[in-house]
């Protein structure tokens, strides 16, 4: 009858002007809005009605309301993408709630990584609370993933101040580093940056800085294109440096964004190790950086050393110096450059003009257009200097800087990672198993996990913008794969270039990377290759990165913040104390050697970062004696102390860090014999607890949280 035509007494009028007929009893018998307009106190009203029954619905889309009215019909609705934020809309504002109800579910059912903050948006507008609960913490899981992703980043302008803030306060967002938060608020102030501007402050100081580098916060924060608009917000990151908020976590001065790394954009020459840097050196560097006045005089001097990115340091000195910033003095006092300055830490600085410029982000995530109608750059290693006449900056400081730097926390955020699951490895009598099994940190319990498709030993594995990932093989083969919970399976990825085994394995910087190891026949040569793959890209394959310094196998791996740490490890009959680390100051990346050394070499040992410090874990000694005890470096200290030892000695078994706590699981006790016992190091206590115990013994295997 509606579609006829018959009977209809209400003719509802949309915004745009299209009609949608309908009988008034129908309405009003789902609708609380429409009974209260027709049986209730809105009868008598007038207003938007006509003498033909049109009653005008301000703000309602005639696509939403039609498919609204057809629910209410049918009795049934057809959703999409295309339609889903209009039908929420027309129910939310004439209160339909069995439309909103499906509608919900809808988006509950469709959850994932590209449309949770998409879907938080909408949550937010319309206040559905379980639905806005639900995506955020599908955000905060994914949130590493999606900062580095050009498409799924843009989601983050539809959001409300209050949603961003509240995802950027939380101690559970799964990040790389604290980087990753800085990223997320520009993009979010670059969506509006005239009405927004003003917030980035405040977003700023969920930064946890002294989890940060001091070069971090230079290279990557304090010199880009939106922040330099800021003047409270250059002044809040320059008050992080001078008052020594940002805790040194390596040596280096100049070290840069992990993604420089891994750019596709590759220097003319490699930069030369001489020599590792001294005690005083390292107080020298640590004092300038405190003081703040690392800036163009550190680039300058660098570049005149030729420590600078080799041959194309030639190159971006020009630009550099044009665009240096000169200091000039405002009305209030405050000081402000006038040029730009290198805006981000990435690979390559290339000269651009104020029509033609465009704003990149630490990771080489471009947030404005290029000249030309270029496509929006995610490669890394595209940097781009900020032209002079392209800074602006505003009157007058809004807010206070001293109350946001209170409110600085330095708490590392735990992972929501809520257990870990153990797979691969033999058990006794050297059987290879491809079973696995999961371990709920909350219940100390274990469940039985996917197997893999085949058995492997010696597996590694690493997690990658919240990707479980295991690498391992042979000496003639090679196995890499990641594992999908929602399809509770495992996907192969491309094999490793450089087949080995006994290789050490780490994510960083959006990548995992896979170092040294053993290949060859019989006993074969230990490796110092290193090698990476970005598992988020649409076709990944694994790229060289600089070698070791030391050629290790037996090895363990670990990264903290933008810095990738390989520790111990055998090479012939030698047993290394040393730790080296990836230093990503200049394109290509070097490997730097620590002047301070382990009390004991490892190998077949287990590494994990843990609140801002290295753990080596167990392992064998150069007597082949299997070992409990801890040490810890701490990369601000550039030294080791020694922990509480293990309950009993482990080589070659798993390690990972849940909420706050570095689990340790399986190994080898003895030539014969195989743990299945588990238990766990507690910081605050220095001291390690039992947990429940795997189902099977197993040594050589693979933990990755989940």
């Amino acid at each position: 009858m509606r579609r006829d035509g018959v009977l209809c007494d209400v003719f509802l009028k949309a915004a745009d002007d299209g009609v949608v007929p309908a009988h008034k009893i129908i309405l009003a018998a789902v609708s609380p809005f429409f009974r209260a307009m027709f049986a209730g106190a809105g009868a008598s009203m007038v207003e938007g009605r006509t003498q033909d029954n049109t009653i005008s619905l301000k703000g309602v889309d005639t696509a939403g309301l039609r498919v609204v009215v057809e629910a209410i019909y049918e009795g049934q609705i057809e959703l999409s993408l295309d339609n889903i934020e209009a039908v929420v809309d027309v129910a939310s504002q004439l209160d339909v709630p069995p439309v909103l109800a499906a509608s919900v579910r809808h988006l509950q059912q469709t959850l994932d990584e590209s449309t949770c903050l998409w879907s938080l948006a909408l949550a937010s507008r319309y206040h559905l609370e379980p639905l806005r609960e639900q995506c955020l913490l599908r955000a905060r899981r994914a949130f590493s993933s999606i900062v580095h992703d050009a498409e799924r980043s843009a989601a983050l302008a539809a959001l409300d101040r209050d949603a961003v803030r509240e995802l950027l306060m939380s101690d559970d967002l799964n990040l790389n580093s604290e980087v990753d938060i800085f990223l997320a608020a520009v993009l979010w102030v670059s969506g509006d940056e005239a009405s927004r501007l003003a917030e980035l402050p405040g977003l700023l100081s969920t930064i946890r800085f002294p989890l940060l580098r001091p070069e971090e916060v230079e290279r990557s924060m304090l010199c880009h294109a939106t922040v330099r608009k800021s003047p409270d917000a250059t002044q809040l990151l320059e008050s992080v440096l001078s008052r020594g908020i940002c805790k040194l976590y390596s040596p280096s001065t100049v070290a840069l964004s992990s993604h420089a790394v891994l750019g596709k954009v590759a220097p003319a020459q490699a930069i030369e190790i001489k020599g590792r840097r001294s005690d005083a050196s390292r107080r020298e560097s640590a004092d300038r950086l405190r003081r703040g006045s690392a800036g163009a005089e550190s680039w300058s001097s660098a570049q005149e050393r030729g420590e600078l990115w080799g041959s194309s340091a030639q190159a971006a000195s020009q630009t550099w110096a044009a665009a240096a910033p000169k200091w000039s003095k405002h009305t209030d006092g405050a000081t402000a450059p006038s040029g730009g300055a290198p805006e981000a830490s990435g690979a390559v600085l290339r000269g651009s003009d104020a029509e033609g410029g465009a704003s990149v982000l630490g990771s080489g995530l471009r947030v404005s257009a290029a000249d030309g109608g270029g496509t929006p750059a995610t490669r890394w290693g595209d940097v781009h200097v900020v032209a002079e006449d392209s800074v602006g900056w505003l009157p007058q400081r809004t807010c206070d800087v001293d109350a946001l730097l209170s409110e600085i926390r330095s708490l590392p955020r735990c992972s929501v990672a809520s257990g870990f699951m153990v797979t691969g490895g033999f058990e006794a009598g050297f059987r290879g198993l491809k079973s696995s099994e999961i371990y709920d940190a909350a219940r100390d319990s274990w469940r039985p996990g996917p197997d893999l498709p085949v058995s492997h030993t010696f597996l590694a594995s690493a997690s990658v913008m919240g990707m479980p990932i295991v690498v391992g093989g042979s000496t003639v083969s090679s196995y890499v794969a990641r594992f999908i919970p929602d399809a509770w399976r495992w996907v192969p990825l491309a094999p490793l270039p450089t087949t080995r085994v006994q290789m050490g394995v780490t994510g960083c910087g959006g990548a995992v990377l896979a170092m040294g190891g053993r290949s060859g026949c019989g006993a074969g040569v230990e490796r110092r290759c290193v090698e990476a793959l970005c598992p988020h890209e649409a076709d990944p394959q694994w790229r060289e990165l600089p070698s070791l310094v030391e050629a290790r196998s037996a090895l363990g791996a670990a990264a903290l913040g933008s810095a990738t740490y390989a520790v111990g490890g055998q090479s012939g009959r030698a047993i290394h104390r040393t730790v080296e680390w990836l230093d990503i100051a200049s394109d290509g990346g070097r490997w730097v050697v620590e002047d301070a050394r382990m009390a004991t070499g490892r190998k077949y040992h287990s590494v994990v970062a843990l609140r801002g410090r290295i753990l080596a874990l167990g392992g064998m000694d150069a007597q082949r004696k299997r070992l409990s005890t801890v040490e810890a470096f701490d990369p601000r200290e550039g030294r080791w102390h020694n922990l509480t030892a293990m309950s009993c000695a482990r080589s070659s078994f798993g390690a990972a860090v849940v909420s706050g706590r570095a689990y340790v699981v399986g190994g080898s006790a003895t030539d014969e014999e195989i743990h299945r016992s588990a238990e766990c190091y507690v910081e605050e206590m220095d001291a390690w607890l039992s947990t429940a115990p795997m189902t099977f013994p197993r040594s050589a295997l693979a933990t990755l949280p989940i």
